[in-house]
């Protein structure tokens, strides 16, 4: 299944899937998303054997102002969301985030005392130029890190064979992404994009 985010493909080919912990959009910022069922493979390449998933993001235009959002509780020990949004220039607009996410693990197993912890900040930002004669320019970037604490199971030559460790792992990475637009006479558009 391939998946796209505003046409960017999230897919990794370390384990041929997605890390979905990574790819937290915020609801409000997802204006809709587009599935297309079934092999697409000749259309969208290789990985779309199954299908393929766009989640496409609002312009910055949608967001004038700020929101902030604040979760607290014993599993999300906190979550918090802050978002600006207002005009660039003359004929753009910005929105900007930052959002961060402490999450308590689930209940260790008795033998261990490992809980799976996460810990992730992430932000960016998204720029939206409406130029003239039908031109438009979008730039957005993002960057993230994630900590998070897995059991291992250790194998071990003699009794008891095996040993239950705790696993820390870095999930950290960003992304850039620029389209210019052209919305023609006829109503057709033409796309650039590069990420």
């Amino acid at each position: 299944m391939l998946v796209l985010i505003d046409g960017r493909s999230v897919y990794t080919p370390l384990f041929s899937g997605v890390f979905w912990s990574v790819q937290d959009l915020a609801m409000q910022d997802i204006d809709r998303i587009e599935v297309i069922r079934g092999p697409g493979g000749t259309m969208w390449g290789a990985n779309a054997v199954n299908g393929v998933i766009n989640i496409i993001t609002k312009r910055a235009d949608q967001l004038d102002g700020s929101t902030t959002s604040l979760v607290v509780g014993s599993e999300d020990r906190l979550i918090s969301d802050l978002r600006v949004g207002g005009p660039l220039g003359e004929k753009g607009w910005m929105r900007a985030y930052l959002k961060t996410i402490d999450q308590d693990g689930l209940a260790a197993p008795a033998a261990t005392g490992i809980e799976g912890d996460r810990e992730q900040v992430r932000g960016g930002f998204r720029a939206d130029w409406t130029l003239d004669e039908g031109r438009e320019f979008s730039l957005q970037a993002d960057v993230y890190r994630e900590d998070q604490i897995r059991s291992q199971e250790i194998f071990l030559p003699g009794a008891p064979f095996f040993q239950v460790a705790p696993s820390p792992r870095r999930f950290e990475g960003g992304n850039i992404l620029g389209r210019w637009t052209k919305e023609h006479e006829d109503g057709s558009s033409t796309h650039a994009q590069s990420s």
